[in-house]
């Protein structure tokens, strides 16, 4: 029982990460359409 409780928590983790780079790169997108407006 413990094992599965920790492999789901293993596997929340690794959803969270995922789910931090995702938002990570959609800011980083952004800012980067942003500089090009300013640019052009």
């Amino acid at each position: 029982m413990a094992s599965s409780i920790l492999s789901i928590r293993h596997r929340l983790d690794d959803l969270e990460k995922a789910g931090l780079l995702v938002y990570v790169r959609l800011k980083v997108r952004h800012r980067l359409d942003d500089l090009e407006k300013c640019i052009s």
